[in-house]
């Protein structure tokens, strides 16, 4: 589910949203934070983000994540949508993921 959560929250970011601040990350990492009813959302700018200000990143991203999880609930076949947290880094500070760790959620709550 994480990476199903992370390809969606990536196409929101990049133009559902309508926010240039917001367009310019990408979904590095999606993570349960502790379970499947909250996950961490890791995001970090593109190579070619101007002026990046992880605050200002962050206000944005609160104010926006009532949007973001009526379009998660859209994609993910859940009876409840995870609340998410978020979480600003540099791309080089991004931890190399494994692509295949999917299903360490399952739909059980």
């Amino acid at each position: 589910m994480c990476s199903q959560v992370q390809r969606t929250l990536d196409l929101v970011l990049s133009g559902d949203l309508d926010d240039d601040r917001l367009r310019d990350l990408y979904v590095a990492q999606v993570t349960p934070a502790p379970d499947a009813t909250r996950l961490l959302v890791t995001v970090a700018p593109l190579g070619f983000a101007k002026d990046f200000r992880p605050d200002l990143v962050m206000t944005r991203l609160a104010e926006c994540s009532g949007k973001m999880r009526t379009e998660l609930a859209r994609a993910i076949n859940r009876r409840k949508t995870p609340d998410l947290m978020f979480r600003v880094v540099m791309p080089d500070e991004v931890a190399p993921t494994m692509d295949h760790h999917d299903d360490d959620l399952s739909d059980e709550e």
